[in-house]
């Protein structure tokens, strides 16, 4: 009985023990309050620690399952750093220790005739490489090679068009990067249906609007991507609206602002895609980057970022390898020769002259080998 009465005692101090802590869970167990949790434990009784109630106004956090890491699939996200290091790697593998032969004007028919889309690394790794090499001039005239093979453009429109907007600029003072970009946009999709003729000529257009391109803030972009389409249709605003009321029904919950987005997304940013790129490619192979038919206004305006982030850093890894920029750049005058009589061997006869006068006039627009 005695035993009995202790042990009723023990539980009403231990139950006044835990209300105390329960109203204030700071405090520490006193001797007594633990030596009765002590006692209650030797008697066979198990003592369950209580949860606080969530009191009157009171949230309770909610607490995060625990992320299971063994099984979670999802990759972690790469890092600019990291995918630099992927692009640099890629390009230290590629590089030769020492360059091998260009390529003979054979093998450029072949790649005119098949020309690949890029849509491997595979293929991407081929046409760097390529570029690399650059191309050789026949032992003779283009003429009987380019009749074999059948290769012709009848685009005496586009050709004309392309060479008379380049011969209407001055070099140094090239007109706006608007009137530039926009002559671009209409002739690309006539381009499209064309043989390897006008291709090269508009690749050299939009890799001379870089550097303007480059000069530009943000603000300054989104107004130039505004004036652009502006200029590609006119149609849709009236002759007595300023600019400003035809940029206002542009932006956001404007009137246009929906096709706006659309041709952003459909014509602007291929544009800029291909003009990153044969800037790059053009800045460490020269006309070798214009001259491989890889090099498209399609397949250079797809959305490749592996691509893109090669081209941006070629330059950091052949700058550390002189020999190798040299060699490369010893084919620079050949290159030019190539693409010169290789367009000039495709086109009409009345389009001949103004091809070679495009191709002597055009370096003097863009810095190539300098990085």
């Amino acid at each position: 009985m005695a035993d009995l009465c202790s042990t009723v005692d023990t539980l009403i101090a231990l139950h006044a023990t835990l209300t105390t802590q329960l109203q204030d869970p700071a405090r520490q167990l006193s001797s007594p309050e633990a030596a009765a949790i002590k006692r209650l434990k030797e008697s066979g009784i198990t003592v369950v620690p209580l949860k606080r109630r969530k009191g009157k106004g009171e949230t309770q956090p909610k607490k995060k399952p625990k992320k299971d890491n063994a099984n979670d699939d999802t990759p972690p996200k790469k890092t600019k750093a990291h995918l630099d290091k992927i692009a640099d790697d890629r390009i230290q593998a590629l590089l030769p220790d020492k360059l091998a032969p260009p390529l003979t004007p054979e093998e450029l028919v072949q790649l005119v005739l098949h020309p690949t889309a890029l849509a491997t690394p595979e293929e991407e790794d081929a046409f760097l490489i390529q570029m690399m090499r650059g191309f050789a001039l026949p032992e003779g005239s283009w003429t009987s090679i380019l009749s074999a093979a059948g290769l012709h453009s009848t685009q005496k429109v586009t050709i004309e068009t392309v060479t008379t907007n380049a011969a209407a600029e001055i070099p140094g003072q090239p007109v706006s990067l608007v009137t530039a970009e926009s002559n671009l946009l209409s002739l690309i999709k006539t381009t499209r249906a064309d043989t390897y003729a006008a291709e090269p000529i508009l690749l050299c257009q939009t890799m001379s609007t870089q550097p303007a391109w480059l000069n530009l803030n943000h603000n300054d972009r989104g107004a130039h991507n505004r004036e652009l389409y502006i200029a590609q249709h006119p149609q849709l605003f009236d002759t007595d609206q300023t600019d400003a009321q035809k940029h206002k029904m542009l932006t956001r919950n404007g009137k246009h602002s929906t096709a706006m987005n659309d041709f952003l997304r459909k014509d602007r940013e291929p544009l800029s895609r291909v003009r990153n790129q044969v800037f790059y490619f053009g800045r460490v192979f020269g006309f070798a980057a214009v001259i491989h038919p890889a090099a498209s206004l399609d397949s250079l305006g797809r959305r490749t970022p592996t691509l893109t982030r090669v081209s941006k850093r070629l330059h950091l890894a052949l700058a550390k390898r002189p020999e190798l920029r040299s060699e490369i750049k010893a084919r620079a005058d050949a290159n030019l020769s190539v693409i010169r009589e290789f367009v000039r061997g495709i086109v009409v006869v009345d389009n001949k002259d103004a091809v070679r006068e495009f191709f002597t006039e055009f370096p003097q627009r863009v810095s190539l080998y300098d990085y």
